[in-house]
């Protein structure tokens, strides 16, 4: 294609109107939908979004795009508008929710304001991952192409953005590039090299630790000979009984490292620093009172304080771990892995399907039988503007150029 074409090119055909957005307020509506795509369901789950909205909407209009399946439940697919400000490349790494950049260290300038429309992401959510209930579009572990399919054409016909972000596993990256590009639509794949963990074949966990090195079992003897000296006890609780213990989660965040500021941040090789305090603890305050999510809340408790804590939430067959606190002295002594084991080992005895750590962190692979690879998907939408911001990503933004 000539220089000249490239910059300017023919106009797209016109596009339908777009599909109505399904008010948070009927999302309800869906629970079994939700309940029945283990993969997604959670983040896309009608208490997510609904807690998301309550925290976050002064910085993102959240709408959930319906997608029609011509046998089966239809697809949902959860987005959400804001107004960003980027770097060249266009595609953030950490920061997809307008205001989230305050969280990320060591960003920089970012000079180009930006109509973007992504899935709900958000740091303070502790949610970096794409998410839909795919309904009988292809399933969580079905050929994502006719997903795409819809969701890149509704997408596209939606009005009033830029640039669409998408973090998606690496397996359906080129079927989603390549649903938009049919469109007109540039796109790009931005590498992030993240890797979440996940327990797809749930085991007793006695036969998760006998997997492991004879080190690694070592170290989770001496822990566990450690916490019984120092009589610390641990216990899950479910229900009202977690949302009791959300203030000692709370003080533990208050002693662990993320209270610390940016300069112990930099020196642990941390990317992004979000504090407990403020809008992640609202939103998990009113995550845990969501209609449809089940909190978990495992507790390392000693005689006279708390050592470290775990919440985590239950959606139809899938446990979530959220978050994880403790005490600096804590992490020498493992008793964070002891919380991690627990709240595996009441998530197995109470019948889980699967574990989603949601974690990126290596030190959660031991408990892990899968790992799935995430990139960023940058669509440009077609037109004058889209041809000069096509043109900056292909200089700036490093990645492939797709379609």
């Amino acid at each position: 294609m000539s220089p000249k074409s490239d910059l300017f090119p023919a106009a797209a055909p016109p596009a339908p109107p777009p599909k109505a957005a399904v008010p948070l307020s009927e999302c309800l509506k869906h629970e079994t939908a939700a309940q029945e795509d283990d993969r997604d369901g959670f983040f896309a789950s009608p208490g997510f979004l609904r807690a998301f909205e309550q925290v976050f909407g002064d910085r993102a209009t959240v709408e959930v795009l319906t997608l029609t399946a011509p046998h089966g439940p239809d697809a949902r697919l959860p987005v959400m508008r804001c107004r960003v400000w980027r770097r060249p490349g266009l595609a953030p790494r950490y920061d997809y929710l307008a205001k989230d950049a305050r969280y990320v260290l060591g960003l920089g300038r970012t000079p180009f304001p930006l109509r973007q429309i992504s899935p709900v992401l958000g740091l303070g959510a502790a949610q970096l991952r794409f998410s839909a209930l795919r309904g009988a579009l292809g399933g969580a572990l079905g050929d994502p192409t006719q997903f795409w399919a819809q969701a890149a054409a509704e997408l596209r016909r939606q009005p009033g953005w830029d640039i669409g972000v998408f973090p998606l596993p690496e397996d359906e990256i080129a079927t989603a590039a390549q649903a938009f590009g049919s469109l007109g639509c540039a796109a790009f794949v931005r590498p992030l090299n993240r890797t979440y963990f996940t327990l797809e074949t749930p085991a007793p966990l006695d036969q998760i630790l006998a997997r492991q090195s004879g080190k690694f079992r070592q170290n989770i003897r001496r822990a566990q000979a450690l916490a019984d000296k120092e009589q610390i006890k641990i216990s899950c609780h479910r229900g009202a009984a977690a949302r009791t213990l959300m203030p000692r989660l709370a003080q533990l965040a208050d002693l662990s490292w993320k209270a610390q500021g940016r300069q112990t941040a930099n020196a642990r090789g941390q990317s992004v620093l979000v504090p407990f305090a403020g809008e992640q603890q609202r939103f998990f305050d009113a995550l845990s009172k969501a209609p449809g999510l089940t909190p978990v809340m495992t507790l390392a408790a000693g005689v006279s304080h708390d050592e470290a804590a775990c919440l985590s939430f239950r959606h139809g067959g899938t446990h979530v771990t959220s978050l994880i606190f403790q005490r600096p002295r804590s992490g020498a002594a493992s008793y964070g892995r002891l919380v991690m084991q627990a709240q595996i080992d009441h998530a197995i005895r109470s019948g889980a399907r699967r574990i989603d750590y949601n974690s990126s962190a290596p030190w959660v692979r031991p408990y892990a039988d899968t790992q799935t690879r995430y990139d960023n998907l940058l669509v440009i939408r077609p037109g004058l503007r889209g041809a000069v911001l096509t043109r900056l990503a292909q200089m700036k933004g490093g990645g492939a150029h797709v379609a």
